[in-house]
């Protein structure tokens, strides 16, 4: 959890120097319209607004994530929020996931692999939810569709 907590505080920190940054650029004297269709500062203006909402959805995340209870898992659990979850495809690769309640899609390099966070309002996240250890999962591609063995839970 520490590793995802610490990609989003550097993700809000650039994101509070591109909006000030982007502030700045509104009110500067080249932002300043030279005729009536020159819409450079108010362009800055929104853009510095998205990024400002933007750094506020990551402090709330951040927040969420801190106060989220990590729970212990047996291999008789079922797969809930806060489980870090191997899965095996049919060729016998494995790849693992941490289940959130959001910021699903981060991947997070931990000491021996790469784990990609996964949350209930992906497809994937929401059939990989209370499955146990032995299930499989069939997950629909574009141009095909691969079945997952849940291999460990915990």
């Amino acid at each position: 959890m520490a590793k995802v907590i610490e990609n989003l505080e550097r993700d809000l920190q650039s994101l509070v120097h591109a909006s000030s940054d982007a502030r700045k650029a509104s009110t500067e004297g080249e932002a300043k319209a030279e005729h009536k269709y020159d819409t450079r500062g108010i362009e800055q203006g929104y853009l510095a607004n998205g990024q400002a909402k933007r750094g506020f959805e990551l402090q709330e995340s951040i927040s969420i994530l801190r106060s989220l209870p990590l729970l212990v898992f047996s291999d008789s659990s079922e797969i809930q929020i806060s489980a870090l979850v191997d899965l095996e495809n049919e060729d016998g690769e494995c790849q693992s996931f941490f289940i959130l309640p959001l910021r699903g899609g981060m991947k997070i390099q931990s000491e021996e692999k790469e784990v990609l966070t996964l949350s209930p309002d992906s497809p994937m996240g929401a059939m990989i939810l209370s499955k146990t250890i032995g299930d499989t999962i069939e997950v629909k591609l574009k141009s095909r569709t691969v079945n997952y063995i849940v291999r460990s839970i915990r």
